[in-house]
């Protein structure tokens, strides 16, 4: 059984490399092929390869007349970063024994700070401990002598043990309820 119709403009055609077209699209691709073909032929202008030669010559010639300045550049941010990076990469004075012992003890008490039901009191906790933390930040960078290292991890540590405190008779309190 073969279609007896005449073919559309909007029936599908098949090209060789598989790609779909309409019989529509094929005859406005017909007649730009024969549009291009019916051009005439050009000559190009005889200058136009001198022209484009000159310009080509007048330019810098890629990194041989920028190559001193890229070599000053590089001494200088080498110089600049070994004098300004000197103190970063001693980094921060040893902790004494006194210090390591104060983040042990933080460390221990941190599982006994989360969770916990936040209420005014222990929010104030929260608000100091986190303060006393943005003051330790300041020890990374050495602004801060092993004296004031020590007072604000003892500070840290007398905090969390007091809102350690508060959980603990929480907890005893809503047990006794209960």
């Amino acid at each position: 059984m073969t279609d007896s119709r005449p073919p559309r403009a909007s029936d599908p055609l098949v090209q060789p490399d598989g790609k779909v077209t309409t019989l529509d699209a094929r005859g406005e691709i017909d007649g730009l092929r024969r549009s291009l073909r019916a051009l005439p032929d050009i000559e190009p202008d005889p200058e136009l390869w001198e022209r484009i030669q000159e310009q080509a010559a007048a330019r810098p010639k890629g990194m041989g007349q920028r190559l001193p300045l890229a070599v000053a550049a590089s001494l200088l941010l080498a110089v600049t970063a070994g004098i300004l990076g000197a103190n970063l990469l001693q980094g921060p004075p040893a902790d004494s024994a006194a210090i390591r012992a104060l983040k042990e003890r933080s460390m221990k008490l941190e599982p006994f700070t989360r969770n916990i039901h936040a209420d005014p009191v222990t929010a104030a906790f929260q608000y100091r401990i986190a303060d006393v933390d943005s003051q330790l930040a300041g020890v990374t960078d050495g602004r801060l002598s092993q004296a004031e290292t020590q007072r604000l991890w003892g500070r840290r540590v007398a905090l969390m043990e007091s809102l350690a405190e508060v959980r603990r008779a929480r907890a005893a309190l809503q047990a006794a309820v209960y």
